[in-house]
């Protein structure tokens, strides 16, 4: 294998998606709506437009267990952008174990004129957990 140089070029847009909103895991199905921010942390910069819902393509969507030592195995698909729900395999869920802690984490991905993809906004929730009745999860308040 060759290691010398190597350069490459895309194009750079100042269009950014929205944060995905209302994000939820049910113990079944993670689901969330189009956005129409940045999210809560973050203002728009200067100069810089958000993507309309129609210059979404795709989204992609990340369970993944809140817990360093099975951080690692993570449910991720990528969905069109007409999508706006996916439900999480039983078998996946099984195999964590009811009390393990949950983070879902969607990515609004921009449309690039060419078709590929361009820019991405996440946006992330905790307090889940891999139990089908979510009323079962143990939420741990983080002491400042």
């Amino acid at each position: 294998m060759d290691s010398g140089d190597q350069a490459g070029s895309t194009d750079l847009t100042h269009v950014i998606p929205s944060a995905p909103a209302e994000v939820n895991f049910d113990g079944k199905r993670i689901s969330w709506e189009y956005g129409d921010d940045l999210g809560e942390c973050t203002t728009l910069p200067g100069g810089f437009e958000l993507a309309g819902e129609d210059e979404i393509a795709g989204y992609e969507v990340v369970l993944e267990p809140d817990d360093d030592e099975l951080s690692k195995f993570k449910f991720t698909i990528r969905v069109p952008p007409e999508v706006n729900e996916v439900v999480v395999p039983k078998a996946y869920l099984r195999s964590l174990g009811d009390d393990t802690p949950l983070k879902v984490e969607i990515g609004a991905i921009e449309a690039r004129p060419d078709g590929s993809f361009g820019n991405q906004t996440f946006s992330e929730e905790d307090g889940f957990c891999a139990a089908r009745n979510q009323k079962k999860c143990e939420v741990e308040e983080e002491e400042d």
